[in-house]
């Protein structure tokens, strides 16, 4: 199910789910902008 803004116990679980992605289909900016600056991706 989606959810735009996760909760502290489903965070987790989406992180491993983009991580394990092999098209990197999920997008996680938002998550990463919660914690601190996200890195710069390379171009």
């Amino acid at each position: 199910m989606y959810a735009p803004n996760p909760d502290d116990a489903q965070r987790d679980q989406v992180l491993r789910a983009a991580a394990a992605c092999p098209v990197q289909a999920i997008l996680v900016d938002q998550l990463e902008a919660r914690h601190g600056p996200a890195e710069a991706s390379p171009s």
